[in-house]
């Protein structure tokens, strides 16, 4: 007895759109908007580009189209994906409430997607990449912002929170630049704000930046510091007396934490404390560490 099978085109366009929706960025922009007049049309609607998420290394591994020549590879495929990345934002028309830019987020990106000024009009792209003009409506609905491996310039993060007065999300990985006046523009301007996540930063995250934590974000209730040498109980002192609402405290790689004592009584009202634990890095799958193992790298880093 033959097996029924449901025919794509016999399924309603909700639940299509809800099957396209699951599909990355990348995906969508280079194949699946090719795929027939169907799917090409459902990818013109702003509620398939809610979310984004586009890594740059994934742009570069899996580039389809030949690059010309005499032009640097590596650059011109992470043009690609920075190009990428603001068509999606104009295909949003104002509905992006997530996104995360790997490897690719410099302060003009940032700017763009940040920006709250309704812009009428096209944005058009002449790249091997895409050929499409999209309206370019921009709103600052968004609540979720991660970036990964920024090159911002000084004041640049703090410009762009400013624009951005729903954001309940911010998360930055291996970043740099002086943190303490972000900080402050994120109590200022983004009061919604209850995740904070500051990864593998160590040479900008100190006591200093910490403590301005614990005086601008009382709202807070998940805070991530992860894979640091330079904050102490000082800052953490901070921390626990002005984010009274803190639920979850991750501390993962975080050397000179000591949670003994008065400041391991302190967390118990936490529901969850990590410190000891492993960590894996979501850039680099194959890396894990504990924290004797790091503790034990940083040392051997430090006498050369």
């Amino acid at each position: 007895m033959m097996q029924s099978t449901t025919n794509w085109f016999d399924l309603p366009l909700d639940v299509k759109k809800n099957i396209l929706s699951r599909v990355g960025v990348v995906e969508k922009l280079w194949t699946v908007q090719k795929v027939c007049t169907d799917w090409h049309e459902m990818c013109k609607d702003p509620s398939m580009w809610r979310v984004i998420n586009i890594d740059n290394e994934l742009v570069v591994c899996c580039w389809p189209y030949d690059v010309p020549s005499g032009l640097p590879i590596s650059r011109f495929k992470r043009r690609g994906a920075w190009e990428m990345c603001r068509n999606a934002v104009d295909r949003s028309q104002g509905q992006l409430v997530d996104i995360t830019m790997a490897g690719i987020c410099d302060h003009e990106l940032l700017e763009y997607v940040a920006d709250s000024t309704l812009n009428k009009g096209t944005y058009t792209t002449n790249t091997c990449l895409l050929n499409v003009s999209v309206p370019n409506n921009k709103s600052s609905q968004l609540r979720r912002l991660r970036i990964a491996f920024p090159g911002l310039e000084d004041g640049s993060l703090s410009k762009a929170l400013k624009k951005l007065p729903f954001l309940e999300e911010l998360s930055i990985y291996f970043g740099s630049g002086y943190l303490q006046l972000d900080i402050e523009a994120l109590g200022k301007y983004c009061p919604m704000l209850r995740t904070l996540e500051l990864i593998d930063m160590s040479s900008y995250i100190c006591d200093k930046e910490v403590i301005a934590i614990g005086e601008n974000l009382p709202e807070l209730r998940h805070l991530k510091i992860i894979s640091n040498y330079m904050l102490s109980n000082t800052g953490l002192q901070a921390i626990l007396d002005g984010c009274h609402c803190l639920q979850v405290l991750d501390l993962r790689l975080c050397l000179s934490i000591d949670l003994k004592g008065d400041v391991g009584k302190r967390l118990e009202h936490i529901e969850c404390v990590l410190h000891t634990e492993p960590y894996c890095d979501p850039y680099r799958l194959d890396y894990v560490m504990d924290l004797e193992t790091y503790r034990k790298e940083v040392l051997m880093i430090s006498t050369f």
